[in-house]
């Protein structure tokens, strides 16, 4: 009778802003100084592992990788680690995560897209060959909060216990920090950019724990049913179905639409269309791809000065004024 081998464990320990990877006959600390990437062959995986501390205990860390053998990896977050930590799976493969008990599959386009742990939780997940992934994890210490947010207010934000793990949804503002947080950072003001980038992330994070909770009652098949109002909105920037028409695509009334959509997602549906019809725009501009013109006809606007005006109305600038930037992949830019 064959025995079947147990799989190959690493274990990511987190501890005060860093994150110490172990497994056998392996042992990094990141962030190392002076090393801001990382690159690692292994029998069971090969990639590159990027990573950052900012001061205040902020830290930044983007994982990208193929597997090649089986492996559990398990990140162990002790309670007096005082760390708090955002995952974000970027890739295209959806991830399961042993969390809080319950099996919860990741992936940005998902329901819940944005894990969001406190100290004193182990999550587990198991790989497969051939995958490839790309991961994203900011963390935030409790006391390096402390010299930005009185420890009144923080208590409220971040409870020191019990331990909680949260599933947070990617708005368009955390979806556009989300890309400019892939960018590499090579200069120390590419840097300064990333850590401002973390501290927005994590300031709206902190935010939704301050907003009482109005959203409706909804099952499972009405989240699916959202997620996939929000799919046809972003196929569709250029020129969006009207509310009366998406609620018919997707069985809902206009006015459960509106309701279920702003309290999931945060806006009502014009303006999230609208500001990610802008970011979509910038990002053209940003790549220097296009004109001004061509950037808004892209995004549905024929008439030039409507396209400049709200997009100043966004960004405080004027869409001339946009330089071409490093741009993020094409295949993990915002669809």
């Amino acid at each position: 009778m064959l025995l079947r081998m147990p799989p190959l464990v690493i274990t990511l320990r987190i501890d005060a802003g860093r994150q110490l990877l172990e497994a056998p006959g392996i042992r990094y600390a990141l962030p190392e100084p002076g090393i801001p990437a990382r690159e690692f062959a292994h029998p069971f995986a090969a990639g590159r592992v990027s990573s950052y501390a900012f001061p205040g205990g902020i830290g930044w860390f983007l994982y990208e990788f193929e597997v090649h053998a089986p492996f559990r990896f398990e990140t162990v977050n002790p309670p007096q680690s005082g760390t708090y930590c955002l995952f974000v799976n970027l890739s295209e493969t959806p991830v399961t995560k042993m969390a809080d008990g319950k099996l919860h599959t990741l992936q940005r386009s998902l329901p819940g897209g944005l894990l969001w742990y406190s100290p004193g939780n182990t999550l587990s997940l198991e790989y497969l060959p051939g995958q490839v992934f790309r991961f994203l994890s900011c963390t935030c210490t409790r006391e390096g909060l402390q010299a930005l947010v009185p420890a009144a207010e923080l208590d409220l934000l971040l409870p020191a216990a019990p331990p909680f793990v949260r599933f947070e949804e990617s708005d368009p503002e955390s979806s556009r920090l989300l890309n400019l947080l892939q960018a590499p950072a090579g200069s120390g003001l590419d840097r300064m950019h990333q850590y401002s980038h973390c501290l927005a992330l994590m300031h709206r994070l902190l935010a939704r724990n301050q907003q009482p909770s109005a959203q409706p009652r909804l099952l499972g098949s009405d989240l699916e049913r959202l997620f996939q109002a929000r799919a046809v909105l972003l196929a569709r920037l250029s020129r969006p179905p009207g509310i009366e028409e998406l609620a018919r695509m997707t069985g809902f009334s206009v006015s459960k639409l509106k309701s279920a959509f702003k309290a999931v997602f945060g806006l009502p549906v014009h303006q999230y269309v609208q500001q990610f019809r802008m970011q979509k725009a910038r990002e053209l501009l940003e790549a220097g791809r296009c004109s001004v013109s061509e950037a808004g006809y892209e995004v549905g606007y024929s008439n030039l000065s409507h396209f400049t005006a709200a997009f100043r109305k966004q960004f405080g600038l004027n869409p001339s004024q946009i330089a071409p930037a490093v741009s993020v992949p094409a295949d993990l830019r915002l669809r």
